[in-house]
């Protein structure tokens, strides 16, 4: 999958992801800015369990990384929504393929469970 800047691919909205595109820095931010609007107001309407901070900045993680799609449809979300967060952020690190991806779930599991802000766990 092509990425850009911070992480953004097509699939998360403008502008489509092509072989070959650059951005300017500035560009980069904006277009992060916006996908983690987009993916706040995603968690907004997916998520009805009370949240505190670092929880909902651990699910736009997890979103931005897995995609809606997956997101909707995860043990993840499930176990959030009926009040069982242990449960959830077990199963944050059932994403663990590719191998190359499991710190970053270490990480957004530290930060969803303890609120530590790491971005990767070795």
């Amino acid at each position: 999958m092509l990425t850009i800047g911070l992480g953004h691919t097509s699939a998360a909205g403008p502008p489509k992801v092509y072989q070959g595109m650059t951005i300017t820095e500035d560009e980069a931010e904006e277009i992060f800015r916006r996908d983690c609007q987009t993916f706040r107001d995603e968690v907004a309407h997916a998520v009805h369990a009370e949240m505190v901070q670092y929880e909902l900045d651990a699910t736009c993680s997890f979103l931005f990384n897995i995609g809606s799609p997956n997101f909707l449809g995860s043990t993840f979300l499930e176990r959030l929504n009926n009040g069982d967060k242990a449960g959830a952020a077990e199963a944050l690190l059932w994403w663990n393929k590719p191998p190359e991806i499991q710190s970053r779930r270490r990480g957004e599991y530290e930060q969803f469970k303890n609120g530590l802000y790491v971005a990767r766990i070795g």
